[in-house]
């Protein structure tokens, strides 16, 4: 008997975006369910202020243009080695991206937290995070970018 297995299918870019929207739905499902808690939970009674509106924008800023610049360039070529299965390189843009735009947005969840009482660092961070997610990391568009990146 042989221990080798059947060779699998080719995946399809069709494939790889239909999963990654998933895990898009996924990671942004988690950060609204951070957002509720952190308003409504985390920081009872907690108030918008212009300080953590400010420091929102910045880490929204940050989460946008951040996830941008993570997902602009192709993986390096040990990301590209032939043995992985063909939407590795874009899998590894995408998850690059997802990281990018989130890491801000729990900062602000950690500063508001911290302040006690101004939640308007996680009520403008937290929804910039979820719409980078979508349109710069791991969306259809986006994948679709990857993809094209990736496949020179």
């Amino acid at each position: 008997m042989s221990d080798q297995r059947p060779a699998m299918p080719p995946v399809t870019d069709e494939q790889i975006i239909r999963t990654f929207t998933f895990i898009t739905i996924g990671f942004c499902g988690g950060l609204v369910m951070v957002l509720g808690l952190g308003v409504l939970v985390l920081v009872p009674g907690g108030v918008v202020r212009a300080p953590g509106l400010l420091l929102g924008a910045v880490l929204g800023l940050v989460s946008w243009f951040g996830s941008q610049w993570a997902t602009s360039r192709a993986p390096s070529r040990s990301v590209r080695s032939p043995s992985l299965r063909s939407g590795s390189p874009a899998g590894t843009l995408a998850f690059r991206g997802i990281v990018v735009a989130e890491v801000p947005a729990l900062i602000a969840l950690i500063v508001a937290i911290a302040d006690g009482a101004d939640v308007g660092s996680v009520v403008v961070a937290i929804p910039v995070a979820i719409v980078a997610i979508i349109v710069n990391a791991s969306g259809p568009g986006a994948m679709r970018r990857h993809l094209d990146l990736v496949s020179d």
